[in-house]
């Protein structure tokens, strides 16, 4: 159109012959980027479930839109007016809706219906002056001021006719040297493969979700075991003016019995008065100085001098509720050698710098009373564990003969238990019989001894073993991933497990683990998909290749921005990363595709390589421009989408400059077999 060859409507149909096919193209291979996330399970499951969903949906829209409403309605714009019957509608339309907007908008009254014909005349009126008005509008674009503002709207505020002239350039320098050409994809696979080494390195921190700056934080108090409620009542009384002294803090809820949510290793069954927490409301975020993460350190150390009790204060993390920063979990048969293992990495943890808030799964909040039985004094009397157990069964909690039995209209169960006159005290239990074999009467003290023992209030079984978890919180400033990996190391060298004994780690560290190697399947599933389509629709297996390989370009680029900016490599970040699949290779399909045009009128292979690089040279500049303004605002605006922001903006950032020059280079080692300076006289043969 800009050529002044076409008219608008043969401009608009020579665009839909070219783009429809890409578009419906592209659109597929960003949907085959997505998709794969469907199949991640658990939590993050959960939590990513909608991302798919809902760009898959938008997109197959937008396609739709573009090919359907968008691209026919230019053939109108350029035309510079709608069609008279257009124009009349639309017209009628804004009539009506604004007149009944002033007939609502009216006070009722007598003069009512009077003021709404005089209202509907004004604004007939309203409408000719403003036809004139577009007239008068219309006259002016043939003046030099109306002429300039055509070439504005034709081109825009920047102009890529210079730029497109350069890189034809640079491009057909680079293509007609086989030095040149080497040292461009020389400098690319160098390139990428040292971004790369930034991740084993450390230079991009893995963080499986950022720490977010959130307005609540909860303050725990584990006071010792039998506290009252009144005694529970006074601590309250004593910690609540300590936190006055928080500028931050808008107001305090404080409860007894309660846990913080954060507290994933605390069972609480019925009133625990030991237990107090206070719920910390802050003012909003852009009015204090301080993130949250730092105001829950400042309460550790605050709070450290108190005598009536461990006092911890956490917050909740980032993104879906993934357990503890650290957490190591044991496993094995024998519940009391698990206690001195988890008191021992209890005590580690405690010792490591940048951890906070350690505690143990094992809750013993109350103590029973445990019979140990004598095997020798049993057998002796012919008596057996199970007997005994059986008895003592009966004893604390009764025993069920027969369950729904009917007495009139109602069912019950019929058991056997001792009253409270039979037992009301621990001292009872000394006059306890057994009866033997023989009807024998025997004292249940001379079958064993009474011990007091600690009564879990949770006991978890994992993989058929009994398992406890010690688990602890990360202080802002330190790696969640380093700390793990010591602690990895620490139960490897110095826990020493036995035989039957083994650990293995939870929280965050086991949900990274599944998270990341859901999203390894997702990105291999994702590549697959890509080339198939990519097959079809070139019909060639090396064109489908070159545009796959504009990715794991688009991936390096996102290592070199992380490294330097110091952003961590999370699990919204690896979601970015497999949405770069598909949006990097849309404008990769875009150049192949005119490539390929090209070919088939007859262009040889560097001049239709150069020819078909220049074209879309504007189209993919200006897509990548338009994706990096749309994700700034999520970027900016949140830490737990910052990395997604920040993978598909790094990406773009690079492949869009880096593939303008490996395609055409690519494209032109792959499929010109003629050698350097010979003329072109024909088209190439393709393989």
């Amino acid at each position: 159109h800009r050529s002044g060859k076409f008219t608008p409507s043969e401009t608009v149909l020579l665009v839909f012959r070219d783009f429809g096919g890409v578009i419906a193209v592209t659109t597929i291979t960003t949907v085959w980027a997505f998709v794969p996330l469907l199949l991640s399970t658990g939590i993050i499951g959960e939590f990513i479930r909608p991302i798919p969903i809902v760009v898959s949906t938008a997109l197959a829209l937008s396609a739709g839109a573009a090919l359907f409403l968008v691209i026919p309605y230019m053939a109108v714009f350029l035309e510079g007016q709608f069609p008279r019957r257009v124009i009349l509608l639309l017209q009628t339309l804004l009539y009506i809706i604004i007149l009944t907007a002033v007939y609502f908008i009216m006070p009722a009254g007598p003069m009512k219906w009077l003021l709404f014909l005089l209202a509907a005349l004004l604004l007939g009126l309203t409408f000719r002056l403003a036809r004139s008005f577009f007239r008068t509008v219309t006259a002016w674009k043939s003046t030099t001021f109306g002429s300039a503002w055509t070439r504005f709207q034709d081109h825009g505020v920047f102009s890529f006719d210079r730029l497109s002239v350069w890189y034809a350039k640079l491009i057909e320098r680079i293509l007609s040297s086989r030095r040149a050409r080497r040292l461009t994809l020389g400098f690319l696979i160098v390139f990428m493969l040292a971004s790369y080494a930034l991740v084993p390195l450390g230079f991009v921190v893995n963080e499986f979700f950022p720490g977010d700056d959130i307005d609540i934080i909860y303050v725990g108090a584990e006071m010792p075991i039998g506290t009252t409620a009144a005694q529970a009542e006074k601590a309250i009384q004593e910690l609540l003016p300590r936190f006055q002294s928080l500028a931050e803090l808008d107001f305090v809820l404080a409860e007894i019995g309660a846990s913080a949510p954060t507290d994933s290793a605390v069972s609480i069954t019925g009133k625990d008065y030991s237990r107090l927490l206070f719920t910390l409301h802050l003012i909003k975020a852009k009015e204090r100085e301080k993130k949250s993460s730092e105001i829950v350190t400042e309460l550790e150390r605050t709070f450290a001098d108190w005598n009536g009790g461990k006092i911890t204060a956490s917050q909740l993390s980032g993104g879906p509720p993934a357990g503890s920063d650290l957490q190591l979990k044991l496993l094995g048969e024998d519940l009391d050698t698990l206690e001195a293992l988890a008191e021992k990495t209890k005590q580690y943890l405690e010792k490591t710098s940048g951890t906070s808030n350690v505690s143990v799964s094992l809750s013993s909040a109350s103590k029973k009373l445990s019979f140990i039985p004598n095997d020798a004094a049993l057998s002796a009397l012919g008596l057996s564990g199970a007997d005994t157990g059986l008895f003592l069964r009966t004893l604390g909690n009764g025993f069920t003969v027969k369950e729904d039995v009917r007495f009139d209209e109602d069912k019950r169960d019929i058991m056997i238990r001792l009253t409270d006159k039979d037992f009301s005290s621990p001292e009872d239990i000394g006059r306890l019989t057994i009866a033997t074999q023989s009807g024998v009467q025997v004292p249940l003290l001379s079958l064993g001894s009474l011990e007091l023992r600690k009564n879990p209030t949770l006991i978890t079984r994992e993989d058929e073993k009994r398992s406890i978890s010690v688990s602890a919180a990360v202080d802002e400033g330190y790696s969640v991933t380093e700390l793990n990996a010591a602690l990895e190391q620490f139960a490897d060298t110095e826990l020493r497990l036995t035989d039957g004994y083994s650990w293995k780690t939870g929280g965050v560290n086991e949900e990274n683990n599944k998270s990341v190697q859901s999203i390894m399947y997702a990105m291999l599933l994702s590549a697959i998909l890509i080339f198939a389509t990519m097959v079809i629709q070139f019909n060639s297996f090396r064109k489908a290749l070159i545009v796959l390989l504009v990715i794991p370009i688009a991936v390096s680029g996102v290592f070199v921005i992380f490294a330097l900016f110091g952003i961590p490599l999370s699990f919204p970040a690896l979601i970015g990363v497999l949405a770069l699949f598909g949006i990097v290779v849309n404008n990769s399909i875009i150049m192949v595709d005119k490539i390929n045009k090209n070919l088939d009128l007859g262009l040889p292979v560097r001049e239709a390589v150069v020819e078909g690089a220049t074209s879309r040279l504007e189209p993919i500049l200006l897509t990548a421009l338009t994706t990096i303004v749309g994700l700034i605002p999520i970027t900016l605006s949140d830490p737990i989408w910052q990395g997604l922001g920040g993978a598909i903006i790094a990406g773009l950032c690079f492949s869009g400059i880096a593939k303008l020059f490996f395609i055409p280079v690519i494209y032109e080692m792959w499929f010109d077999q003629k050698p350097d300076g010979e003329p072109i006289s024909k088209q190439a043969q393709l393989v």
